[in-house]
């Protein structure tokens, strides 16, 4: 009587004939009724259940969430969908013989307790609950810092106390900046100003080239006026109140597509196909699944949801990205997710798994561009 193995979600994994023994299906082999030397067999699986399957290189016919120590550089990977090749697989933890331990992306939900020194090359967050800072680490811009006294720089705009031994903080302590403009004398930049108002209070700052300022509440109108910039483009601004295009204008976007911010359980990069679930909102998408979210963005044109807490991740919406994909797609077929974090064609889908249609032809494993919405 034949042998049916089936793995733990219930699903059968393969059939396994007497006196038989199966070496495709699974990296270990499985042996059938009667099959002669079955002991050796199971013995030397146990083994190498025991050891990760301790290798330079990943073992053969791998599935979905079996283990392998990379033995060339002290990595314990993980295998995220049947059939993985070797860049596929994903690290868990890195050891060494000196026993350091490096681990992947780590969310830590309740409290941490260390006993011994963290160190970092970047603690990212906004820092509002970190006290006691040696000044001379602070290497850029502190923001809202009450004390700084020996940072290099710190914007002025946001020193509310004295600062000693600063380089630059025109606004702390001793105000040696003008509190009113007038626009009609200004011929260069005024930093820090606190509002910059043209030649017989106008209203405007007509003759002004350059006025830098945190607060400007007399200029009302400003035209021809064609660049507004916070410094750089990874610099977020502020825009309050209700506004409107005219007649013939229009916002023009560099990139192609509208996103919003969803919580996710992990970090997860641009390409990849995500589903509602999980422990947060979104979880990295199952085969064919009838939950999917969309695909993370690379370059979204517009984001939605900017103060989404936890890992925020960025979801297109619609528009086009760059999008994972396994197997033979051909432009204009519909995408489903083929598990992993990947989408395959698919001819027949069901309501609530396209994920878009292709725009590119392509065969294997890759990224092509994907219209996200289409059905």
């Amino acid at each position: 009587m034949s042998y049916q193995i089936y793995r733990t979600n219930g699903t059968l994994l393969t059939t396994v004939p007497d006196g038989t023994a199966n070496t495709t299906s699974t990296s270990l082999t499985l042996p059938g009724r009667s099959y002669p030397g079955y002991g050796l067999v199971v013995d030397t699986n146990f083994v190498h259940q025991l050891e990760n399957f301790s290798n330079v290189s990943p073992p053969p016919n791998p599935i979905v969430g079996q283990l392998w120590y990379n033995s060339a550089n002290s990595t314990l990977n993980i295998c995220p969908i049947d059939g993985a090749s070797s860049g596929q697989w994903r690290p868990i933890v890195i050891s060494s013989s000196d026993g350091n331990t490096t681990l992947s992306n780590v969310a830590v939900t309740g409290n941490m307790t260390v006993a011994g020194t963290v160190n970092a090359a970047l603690f990212a967050g906004s820092g509002a609950n970190l006290t006691n800072l040696n000044a001379a680490n602070i290497v850029g811009v502190v923001a809202f810092a009450n004390v700084a006294s020996i940072a290099n720089t710190v914007a002025g705009a946001n020193v509310t106390g004295t600062v000693a031994n600063a380089t630059y903080a025109t606004t702390s302590g001793t105000s040696d900046i003008a509190n009113a403009v007038a626009g009609a004398n200004v011929t260069g930049t005024v930093a820090n100003a606190a509002y910059a108002v043209s030649a017989g209070n106008a209203g405007y700052s007509s003759t002004a080239i350059t006025v830098t300022a945190n607060s400007q509440p007399n200029i009302n109108i400003l035209t021809s006026l064609t660049t507004i910039s916070t410094g750089a483009n990874t610099t977020p601004g502020t825009i309050t109140g209700t506004w409107s295009l005219s007649t013939g204008s229009r916002l023009i976007a560099t990139y192609a597509d509208l996103a919003e911010y969803y919580e996710a359980d992990e970090e997860y990069e641009p390409g990849t196909v995500v589903e509602f679930g999980g422990e947060k909102e979104v979880t990295l998408a199952e085969d064919s699944t009838n939950r999917v979210a969309g695909v993370i963005s690379t370059d979204p044109a517009y984001v939605m949801n900017a103060t989404c807490s936890g890992i925020a991740v960025v979801i297109a919406l619609q528009g086009r990205v760059p999008c994972k994909v396994l197997g033979d797609i051909k432009k204009g077929d519909m995408l489903v997710s083929a598990g992993g974090g990947y989408a395959k064609a698919s001819t027949d889908p069901k309501m609530g798994t396209v994920i878009g249609k292709a725009l590119q032809n392509h065969s294997g494993q890759g990224v092509i561009e994907v219209a996200i919405g289409r059905l």
